[in-house]
């Protein structure tokens, strides 16, 4: 890679641009006098602590052996050699909290028949853990088929001549998944770790909601950080065991896994289960909206009143996903040319900030410098969202550049007769794909997201997941269901389109 990849200095620009969008709302955090004895929880803070720890293991755990046999599933099924086995990704970027409403509206469609479903009271932790299992499903999935599909052929052909397909899926194929299984599980645990709007919903106190009750309650930014430094090295530690098998998502593979596994009539039964599972994670959210909402005539209504919130929210998303492109590329050149472990820890490092202490940040330090005026603009949220997601958009356009064609990006450095011909008539078109993928990510995580908009949307432009998040609240209605269709229905087009840009990238090598 080092050999075509010799813009170093816009490499370095852009790493520098990387870090100091989330290293500036911090440091300015810090320079203010606070109160550092906050970093130390007390009785309280601890319990909301072991509750959001609580919350992410059983969440992980779960997404990972759901995830793990749904993988088994589809490896051997036969959808395997073809692209719609990552059907199960479809609407992964949809919002935890419409998968909240789902879940709501199912027990109020099933309290029909069965009355006694009504009466209870519905909250805690292990509707949280259902919910977010069911919302990050796909991510345990993805991954464990991916590990599936890149191990080492020669070891499971030859534990298949002597042994039977359960013992050759346990002894053989499972201990070299574990990393990507454990990566999985890490990445779910980081996520769950972070948000608060499934906890919130359903009354469950969790570490990431103090910051924002605190921030509302006190107005002091600086005590959001020594209040969310116990969380961020929690995830830190999280983040750096999972670095293994993250890295391994970057290796390109020259063919795929084609060892066919026998399994017994009970692994295929827990198979399927777990393959039914990934078909009510998409399933779920549309059939109860749907049903939510009563007519189309409905979900016109919702759209049409709630036109101008979802505009914002594209807006927001458009800009961060543009604000993300240049560093994101940067830091994945960068991350191409050493592997340096360390960079790659300091790249990760805005997932473990939650989006409440984010947007907290880029408050303080924006309030009363020149650039204040921007805090009355769309921009605002626009660069918290960057902050927030620009890993997402590193990780997907990190692998573009570990798979491109390195012969053709040679050949054209030699060949055109001047760099700016050689990135428009080769360079762009084949990065262009993961480019495009890299941004509508960001863009979708950014219209979906709660907890940094909710601290940085300007007064009179209220995004659309913070309508829908305040309107849940009040319980489900056709109009909720309306909105939150809206949201499902973007998120289906723009996945769809991110999955066609990356199959795209795939055959144009």
């Amino acid at each position: 890679m080092k050999q075509f990849l010799k813009y170093h200095k816009k490499q370095i620009i852009g790493g520098v641009i990387y870090v100091l969008l989330f290293a500036a709302p911090v440091v300015t955090l810090l320079l203010e006098a606070g109160n550092p004895g906050l970093a130390i929880p007390n009785s309280r803070r601890w319990g909301l602590l072991r509750n959001t720890i609580s919350l992410g293991v059983l969440t992980a755990i779960g997404c990972m052996l759901i995830g793990f046999y749904a993988a088994v599933g589809i490896f051997t099924g036969r959808l395997r050699e073809k692209s719609l086995r990552w059907w199960f990704l479809l609407l992964l970027p949809v919002p935890q909290y419409i998968y909240a409403l789902s879940w709501m509206e199912l027990v109020r469609l099933l309290g029909q028949i069965w009355p006694s479903l009504l009466r209870m009271q519905i909250f805690g932790l292990l509707p949280c853990v259902i919910v977010e299992v069911m919302a990050y499903l796909p991510i345990c999935t993805a991954l464990a088929l991916l590990g599936l599909e890149r191990q080492d052929v020669r070891l499971a052909e030859a534990g298949l001549l002597c042994r039977k397909g359960d013992a050759v899926l346990y002894g053989i194929c499972l201990p070299q998944m574990l990393p990507w299984l454990l990566s999985g599980a890490g990445c779910v645990f980081v996520l769950s770790a972070t948000d608060f709007s499934i906890p919130s919903l359903f009354q469950y106190n969790v570490y990431a909601m103090e910051l924002f009750s605190d921030f509302s309650a006190y107005g002091k930014a600086v005590n959001s950080f020594w209040l969310a430094l116990p969380l961020i090295i929690l995830i830190l530690i999280v983040v750096m065991l999972s670095q293994n098998g993250l890295q391994q998502i970057f290796v390109p593979v020259r063919s795929h896994s084609q060892v066919r596994l026998h399994l017994s009539g009970l692994t295929k039964g827990i198979c399927t289960a777990a393959i039914g599972l990934c078909v009510m994670q998409i399933l779920i959210p549309v059939v109860t909206l749907t049903v939510g909402i009563g007519s189309w005539e409905q979900l016109t209504a919702s759209a049409v009143l709630a036109g101008e919130e979802l505009m914002i929210s594209c807006g927001i998303g458009l800009m961060a996903a543009l604000l993300t492109i240049f560093p994101a590329f940067a830091a994945a050149a960068i991350l191409c040319s050493t592997g340096n472990r360390f960079l790659r820890m300091l790249f990760l490092f805005p997932l473990a900030m939650p989006g409440a202490l984010i947007g907290v940040g880029w408050l303080e330090l924006l309030n009363g410098s020149f650039l204040h005026g921007i805090t009355g603009t769309l921009l605002f949220p626009a660069l918290g969202c960057a902050t927030r997601f620009m890993p997402f958009g590193t990780m997907i356009l990190t692998g573009m550049l570990f798979r491109v064609d390195k012969k053709c990006l040679e050949a054209a450095e030699v060949l055109q007769s001047s760099k700016r011909k050689a990135f428009l008539a080769v360079k762009l078109p084949m990065f262009a794909p993961g480019i495009l993928a890299s941004g509508l990510l960001v863009f979708l995580l950014a219209i979906g997201d709660v907890g940094v908009t909710l601290m940085t949307a300007p007064p009179g432009k209220e995004p659309f997941s913070i309508k829908i998040y305040n309107y849940l609240h009040y319980g489900a209605s056709e109009m909720v269901s309306g909105f939150c269709m809206v949201v499902v229905l973007v998120c289906l087009t723009v996945t769809v389109a991110m999955i066609g840009l990356l199959r795209m990238r795939k055959h144009g090598n």
